[in-house]
């Protein structure tokens, strides 16, 4: 992949979210489920990293939690603290969070991690700013599909500008043990399923968004992985 910076990712999500808006991403309803995989409770501190235009932090507010977002995207950020006023939202580097250490319950990073240029500096401060209890959600992209292999690699496709990559799930698994963190739980992000029933029926039949659909595709293979973490008892 050409080396990517900071400004150039910054200036390709800016533009994404000024022109596409809540379009580029998945519905509201869509986010319920990490708050079930983490088992949220009103009242905890609730953080999402690359909250984007803040649908992650309108779902946890929605539940009592007390939240906070940041971003890389000043345009994200604007059209956040407008969603979701009750939010404490920052414009900032995820390789440097303005938190202090231990402040979250719970934190969140959706699609993202795969696009950090420093992912292990990332993950030491995902790791700091939360609490010795803390509950983590990161969805990640799997590099070991036909899609990925194909069409990014071979014929190049791959979003440069926004920074674009894949692991497997062994890959993950091991950069996160790496990082001080002990995985619970993985899932296969039941979006791309749910979205293509809706396509399918038109609409008519209802879906449920909690729910991770059953697929016969192993674990291994899906799109993206929900992974669901703690920190590793020293």
């Amino acid at each position: 992949m050409e080396q990517t910076n900071q400004e150039d990712i910054k200036g390709w999500f800016n533009n994404i979210y000024k022109t596409k808006g809540f379009d580029y991403l998945r519905p509201l309803k869509a986010y319920r489920i990490f708050l079930r995989h983490l088992n949220a409770q009103s009242g905890q501190r609730f953080l999402d990293v690359a909250c984007g235009l803040g649908l992650m932090l309108k779902n946890a507010d929605e539940n009592g939690l007390k939240v906070s977002g940041v971003d890389l995207s000043d345009e994200a950020v604007k059209i956040c603290k407008q969603y979701v006023p009750n939010a404490d939202v920052h414009a900032a580097n995820a390789e440097s969070l303005p938190f202090d250490s231990k402040q979250f319950d719970m934190v969140t990073c959706l699609g993202s991690l795969e696009r950090m240029i420093n992912l292990e500096k990332v993950l030491q401060e995902l790791h700091r700013i939360g609490d010795e209890n803390a509950k983590y959600c990161f969805m990640v992209r799997n590099s070991n599909t036909f899609i990925w292999q194909f069409f990014k690699r071979t014929l190049g496709l791959q979003n440069k500008y926004g920074h674009q990559d894949a692991k497997t799930l062994k890959e993950w698994r091991l950069l996160f043990h790496s990082a001080g963190f002990n995985v619970l739980k993985v899932e296969r992000d039941h979006w791309p399923i749910v979205r293509w029933k809706r396509w399918l029926s038109f609409g008519v039949i209802p879906v449920d968004y909690e729910k991770i659909p059953y697929s016969p595709i192993p674990i291994r293979f899906a799109t993206e992985f929900v992974f669901v973490l703690d920190k590793r008892q020293k």
